[in-house]
């Protein structure tokens, strides 16, 4: 049987003007990535899956 492989995150999102922003925080070792709007975001949740180990420096603009 495979190990289950999963990763945990804190999300926030706000609002700043009419744009939003959002920041994820790793349940695992604490990392936060930042994001100055929606799309990052997601483009980062669809990469994450297939990520072995962290290799940005935490801010996505």
């Amino acid at each position: 049987m495979s190990e289950q492989q999963y990763s945990t995150y804190v999300l926030r999102m706000w609002r700043d003007g009419i744009e939003w922003r959002a920041s994820l925080k790793d349940a695992r070792d604490g990392k936060q990535h930042n994001f100055v709007s929606l799309e990052p975001l997601v483009e980062f949740l669809h990469m994450e899956p297939g990520r072995e180990s962290p290799t940005s420096n935490g801010d996505k603009r």
